[in-house]
């Protein structure tokens, strides 16, 4: 694993967001999720991904 030190730290999850940008008139902005396997499978990762974008549908 890359990490060195923090060992505590490692079962909280890392969420990261980006800039807003458009694309073809499309606003996006980059979101990534760093979570240790033994505690979370991509199963759960997508499903927040979906409850992410369900949220930022009902803002817009």
């Amino acid at each position: 694993h890359a990490r060195n030190g923090n060992e505590g730290l490692m079962g909280i999850p890392k969420l990261v967001f980006g800039k807003i940008f458009n694309e073809n008139e499309i606003k996006k902005i980059p979101f990534s999720v760093e979570v240790h396997h033994a505690l979370m499978d991509g199963y759960h990762v997508g499903l927040l991904y979906k409850k992410m974008q369900q949220f930022i549908d009902e803002l817009i």
